[in-house]
């Protein structure tokens, strides 16, 4: 899988319990976006996270004390959504998702930060922004491969953040971590 998605799975591992699903609905908030229901064709996703309001508030004021910057920046959003699903041979359901996600955000004016069309690899990141602030990011990797970079199984992951994300933070946050942003396949 494409090293920034691998760098931003990294930064959620680093900084979110696992496991916790959230129980609030976001399907009104301007960042959020349905990626609609691959569990029917994928059956249940590898990962799933569903972190919401108190679960994110949780994770800033424990992360308060030893990265102000991390606690700022989980402080200020609502909800955070990975998905990330074994596609086994058939990625046509997965491709078709994202597809339609791209066409759906675009027409609500998501600029796109990344987008990659490769033989077996398609990535998509997209950013909602409001006078210069994120409200949302969207980001969705399909990679039909059987390598290492995605333990020897195609897969596709969905990530769905809603909140203020101001790029100046995210920037402090992802140096302060050294995650390595490069984006060449």
């Amino acid at each position: 899988m494409n090293k920034l998605i691998r760098s931003i799975a990294m930064l959620l591992a680093m900084v979110l319990p696992c496991g916790y699903l959230a129980a609030e609905d976001f399907s009104g908030e301007k960042g959020y976006v349905d990626f609609g229901n691959l569990t029917g064709v994928y059956g249940e996703p590898r990962v799933q996270i569903n972190l919401g309001t108190a679960m994110l508030g949780f994770v800033a004021g424990a992360a308060q004390n030893d990265d102000p910057d991390i606690a700022e920046l989980f402080k200020n959003l609502k909800s955070v959504r990975v998905l990330v699903y074994d596609i086994e041979k058939d990625a046509d359901a997965a491709l078709k998702t994202v597809d339609k996600v791209t066409r759906d955000i675009q027409k609500e004016g998501w600029e796109t930060i990344v987008s990659v069309n490769e033989d077996r690899e398609k990535v998509r990141i997209y950013a909602k922004m409001t006078d210069g602030n994120i409200d949302g990011l969207v980001i969705m990797a399909v990679d039909e491969e059987n390598d290492d970079s995605n333990h020897g199984q195609p897969e596709a992951v969905f990530i769905n953040i809603i909140g203020q994300l101001d790029p100046a933070q995210v920037g402090r946050v992802t140096n302060s971590l050294n995650i390595d942003v490069d984006v060449t396949p």
